[in-house]
């Protein structure tokens, strides 16, 4: 019995120091809420960064690829060109070609000729020499005189020095064409080397090409990957983005009810001009003020257009219309995430708006008219934020001024 007083005590005292610790959160509770959201805003940042990364990688591959198919347009220029070179020495070789074809045949031609003559001239001189002296007696005995003797004497000698000269005249023939058979022969070789050199050249274009081509599909299979995981993401942050706005959603409710079940958590503070300062929490603080900052998420500096309002369990926190107006947008914007827009009219003779960003949920409707102190949403962390907090801003003919002036 005392073993189980004593077990009784130990176990009232564990709850008494947990209670005090705060272990025990009942399941409800906001701040569980906001540490989910802030887990999910933070996953949201991240993957909006890493899309911003790939679609730096996606612009740079698109850069990427337009110089490379510039390159490859410039290439097949080129390779055209050389292509109609090659051509044009192609047939000029041909032609050179076809020319020594037909100084050979004028030579074989002409070397016959010689071939036929000797053939002539050696059987004449065949027939002389067995002749002998007696073809000198033959011709004078046929000869009607001296006269008519030295006559066919000498023309005995011209068949004979005819048949030399032909000869003599063909050999200077084939000299002659096989000095324009070399000639042409060198100027075939010259261009067999230059259609030779023309082919290597379109070769090694071919070979650029090719390469270039194959980098231009490497760049295409990378940039349809990057948009794979850019899908991915995409689909990964709007997933996100709606567990945040469940979330949120829930938060909101469980806020409401909390404020109003007792009235004194919304504290509406009417400032000197006449404006409600817009959070609804009792204590608060002013995160970053109006003017140029180091941008949290950005980072660089930039110019803030208004002033970030935070505090202790910001999360949920009523936000009140600043000025009776009409609400001209309420829905998600951008970087402001879930905003509410108020037109108030002409205040001072100028046209006055109030913006609320970054809002968890709205409670109110475009086209709705609101009242000073009205509940018109709830802080939360949407858009580009780094917490929950309320950016409030005023515009003087839309223009963005100080806020802080009307408090």
């Amino acid at each position: 019995m005392r073993l189980f007083k004593k077990f009784v005590s130990v176990i009232v005292c564990f709850c008494l120091i947990a209670v005090s610790l705060g272990i025990f959160v009942p399941e409800d509770s906001l701040d569980v809420s906001a540490a989910t959201s802030s887990e999910l805003q933070n996953k949201i940042n991240s993957l909006n960064e890493k899309q911003k990364k790939i679609q730096k990688k996606l612009d740079s591959l698109k850069s990427d690829k337009a110089d490379i198919k510039e390159k490859a347009e410039n290439l097949e220029e080129q390779v055209d060109v050389i292509e109609t070179k090659v051509d044009t020495m192609t047939a000029k070789v041909s032609a050179l070609a076809n020319e020594i074809d037909d100084l050979k045949a004028q030579i074989n031609k002409k070397e016959s000729q010689i071939k036929k003559a000797k053939k002539q001239l050696k059987d004449r001189l065949k027939a002389i020499y067995i002749a002998g002296a007696s073809t000198d007696v033959l011709v004078l005995l046929s000869a009607d005189d001296y006269s008519d003797f030295l006559e066919k004497t000498d023309i005995m000698k011209c068949i004979t020095s005819d048949t030399k000269g032909l000869m003599n005249k063909l050999e200077k023939d084939i000299k002659k064409i096989n000095k324009d058979k070399k000639q042409v022969e060198a100027k075939k070789s010259e261009a067999d080397s230059l259609k030779q050199q023309l082919v290597t050249e379109k070769g090694n274009l071919d070979s650029k090409y090719k390469e270039v081509q194959n980098t231009y599909s490497k760049l295409e299979d990378t940039e349809s990957a990057l948009k794979e995981e850019s899908a991915e993401v995409i689909k990964a942050k709007e997933e996100a983005q709606k567990e945040f706005d469940r979330i949120a959603r829930e938060a909101a409710k469980r806020a409401l009810a909390a404020k109003k079940s007792s009235s004194s958590n919304v504290n509406i503070k009417i400032g000197s001009s006449g404006f409600t300062w817009p959070y609804g929490g009792s204590s608060y603080y002013i995160s970053s003020g109006f003017g140029y900052r180091y941008h949290p998420t950005l980072h660089y500096n930039k110019f803030h257009g208004g002033v970030d309002i935070s505090g202790s369990g910001a999360y949920g926190t009523p936000i009140l219309a600043t000025a009776s107006g009409t609400v001209i947008l309420a829905s998600y914007n951008g970087s402001y995430g879930n905003c509410v827009m108020i037109d108030h009219g002409i205040y001072q003779g100028s046209s006055l708006i109030s913006l609320y960003g970054h809002c968890s949920s709205l409670a109110v409707g475009s086209g709705q008219t609101v009242k000073q102190g009205q509940v018109i949403a709830y802080v939360g962390s949407t858009g580009r934020s780094t917490g929950p907090h309320l950016h409030f801003e005023m515009r003087v003919n839309g223009n963005r001024v100080n806020p802080l002036n009307y408090f």
